[in-house]
């Protein structure tokens, strides 16, 4: 027992030191970790820095004076930059400068070389920026789970204590059972000498019969309290039993935190490599922009001299278009002032129309108002007028029966006379019968079109000057019902002073046969489309009970998928199952996650911060599992809240609570990758185990 415990006790002060060690290196990499930041946020300045004065160079304007300045200071041997002098120039004068032009030498060294590095350095840059964010993240994570795993071995360490201090009061109270033994050994003794003494003194002890019954006593105590002592030594050398097999489970579990230890030790030495890689990648950055600074000073210098030489040929050049363009800008000037006034007289003229047009419009209303009112009086009379005429032409044809019958007499009594004729009448009578026919369709359509007119004439005059649009609206309704009243296959014609009032074309009963075929035609397409609609929402109604079904068996099947197991342990945290071969629980759910968006366009999963930051990640984890609720073809990536919108809602509908905030993903371009990796841990619960 002593053995095991100075065992126990060595590796427990083994497993502190590998601590020691482990949180050492654990200070060292947060050391280098803000180490490697700082020089990130330099190699950051340096590059916008560079790229500050690349554009200034390759876009620098040169005005008169800023030349004058560079001769006087390149006379006294003066560094003063050319956007000094163009600052000065603008704050005095406030006219824009003209630009000079740059010769093709100076743009094809200064222009493509400049960009063409900028741009490779950029992409390093934020390539490094990436590497050196998912190797934080993976840092941290490590972190996290060191700092579980120094939480578990201090509990390890607790139970150990414990039960070395069972152990302790074990071995004591068999220490002293053990001496207890001993005493009833020696007891036992003395009590055999006792009675191999009393032999010879048979005279002191009385008969012999007392003597043994008294040794029979003795040796039925010491028998008895044997058997009791033999039983304890039973039960403390089985509690030893268990006591010994309770502390090689925990060395098991000691030896399997050893080696998740050196799992992670691994994985430390493969993140140093990294960041040492990172370090040298860095540096060959830093020498990188060294070269271009060099190149650039090297650049600046020639365009130095190249200005120097172009500013006399620049100057003359520069007055003479500064000239063309104020003569040009006040040409236009006055353009426009002239332009400007002849728009107010023309706005005064149309404005003029306007009201014009507009009282107008009120009394061609009125007068055509007028106008079918007096043709539906003179119909009124007409028709009146006919009546009287149908009578008086009965009469006639009564007084022409008669003649007929005396012109028949006077044939017979063959005398010759010359038969009396009314070709007025006759003519009149013609007209009358066409007005018959004419009246009963014509009676309806002057109706008809009063109150139509009437029922456009109420809003008109109920609108004001500025609606326009309304007016125009009006102004063609109108116009087409005037057009059919005066179209010659209208229903009424307007009366003039020199014509007739009324007038009965003979082509009304066509077009009254059109309007009602065009009507019916109407009819059958509204209710072709009324059945069209039904079809289609039965269709749809059909299509959501299908959706509804499958997803109550989606339901089924994952409740009882999620029932099926029965390990304790990942139910309390389901990213054990993922890293039973090793390594982090980071790394494990991160290949997980790769491994489920295989396949899917615009993923690249890398982190648990930057790669879900707009929502086709989550899109894509929540397409594999509910591909009904996601339409994942249609997404973009410019669309971030509409992608978080439909994964939180899927995720909803299935009972996984949202943790993460929309706002907070929208618009941040690094979430905070722990809330990430927990709302995807909750995804991997769910649908998983």
């Amino acid at each position: 027992m002593a053995q095991e415990k100075t065992n126990l006790a060595l590796q427990l002060g083994e497993q502190k030191g590998q601590l020691n060690i482990l949180q050492k290196e654990i200070q060292k990499l947060k050391s280098f970790q803000e180490e490697s930041n700082v020089q990130l946020e330099h190699l950051t300045a340096e590059n916008t820095l560079l790229r500050n004065r690349l554009r200034d160079v390759a876009h620098s304007p040169l005005s008169d004076t800023e030349k004058q300045q560079l001769l006087d200071s390149h006379r006294h041997h003066s560094s003063a930059p050319a956007s000094i002098a163009t600052n000065l120039l603008e704050d005095d004068t406030g006219v824009d400068a003209t630009p000079c032009t740059t010769p093709d030498w100076d743009k094809y060294s200064s222009g493509n070389v400049s960009e063409v590095s900028v741009a490779c350095l950029q992409d390093k840059i934020h390539q490094m920026q990436e590497t050196h964010y998912s190797t934080n993240e993976e840092l941290q994570a490590t972190l996290q789970e060191l700092t579980d795993l120094q939480r578990q071995l201090i509990e390890l360490q607790q139970e150990n204590e414990r039960l070395n201090d069972e152990k302790t009061l074990m071995f004591d109270s068999l220490c002293r059972q053990t001496e207890r033994l001993n005493d009833s050994r020696s007891e036992v003794e003395s009590l055999k000498q006792l009675i191999y003494q009393e032999k010879g003194e048979t005279d002191q002890y009385g008969s012999i019969a007392e003597r043994e019954q008294k040794l029979v006593d003795l040796l039925k105590a010491a028998q008895e309290e044997r058997e009791n002592l033999m039983v304890k030594l039973e039960q403390m050398t089985s509690e030893l039993q268990e006591t010994k097999a309770a502390l090689s489970d925990k060395d098991n579990v000691i030896q399997q935190m050893n080696e998740r230890i050196k799992t992670l030790e691994y994985t430390l030495d493969a993140r140093y490599a990294e960041h040492k890689q990172l370090d040298q990648e860095l540096m060959q950055a830093r020498d990188q922009c060294n070269g271009k600074q060099i190149e650039i000073n090297r650049l600046n210098d020639l365009l130095d001299n190249a200005k120097t030489k172009v500013q006399n040929q620049c100057q003359l050049e520069d007055k003479r278009q500064l000239s063309a363009v104020l003569s040009e800008t006040q040409r236009n000037l006055n353009e426009t002032e002239r332009k400007s006034l002849n728009l107010e007289r023309e706005l005064e003229d149309l404005k003029r129309l306007r009201a014009e047009e507009n009282e107008e419009w009120e009394k061609f209303q009125s007068d055509l108002l007028t106008s079918v009112r007096v043709a539906n009086d003179f119909k009124t009379e007409a028709q009146q007028e006919l009546q009287r005429m149908i009578m008086e032409n009965k009469t006639y044809r009564e007084r022409e029966r008669q003649l007929r019958a005396e012109i028949e007499k006077l044939k017979v009594e063959s005398v010759p006379l010359r038969p009396t004729s009314f070709p007025s009448e006759d003519v009149t009578l013609r007209r009358k019968n066409n007005i018959v026919l004419s009246r009963q369709n014509s009676r309806q359509s002057v109706k008809s079109l009063i109150e139509s007119i009437e029922s456009q004439a109420k809003p008109v005059t109920k609108t004001g000057l500025g609606t326009v649009v309304s007016r125009s609206s009006s102004n063609s309704s109108l116009n087409s019902l005037t057009s059919d009243v005066r179209s010659p296959t209208g229903m009424l014609v307007l009366p003039t002073p020199t014509e007739s009032p009324l007038k009965s074309p003979p082509d009304w009963n066509d077009v009254n046969t059109i309007g009602q075929t065009k009507s019916l035609k109407e009819q059958q397409t509204n209710k072709l489309n009324r059945d069209w609609s039904s079809v289609d929402k039965h269709e749809v109604k059909i299509k959501t009970d299908d959706n509804y079904r499958e997803a109550l068996l989606q339901k089924g099947m994952d409740f009882s998928r999620r029932n099926s197991y029965s390990d304790l342990s990942e139910r309390k945290d389901p990213l054990n199952g993922l890293v039973k071969n090793g390594g982090s629980k980071r790394n494990a759910l991160l290949k997980w996650c790769q491994s489920k968006t295989v396949g899917y366009r615009n993923i690249d999963i890398t982190n648990f911060s930057s790669s879900w930051n707009d929502g086709l990640a989550l899109c894509a984890l929540m397409h594999t599992y509910l591909p009904e609720k996601i339409p994942y073809d249609s997404l973009t990536p410019q669309e971030k809240r509409k992608n978080f919108s439909l994964a939180f809602s899927a995720a909803e509908s299935v009972g996984i609570p949202t943790t993460l905030n929309i706002n907070d993903m929208v618009q941040q371009e690094r979430p905070d990758w722990q809330q990430v990796m927990g709302y995807v841990t909750a995804i991997y619960k769910h649908f998983e185990t």
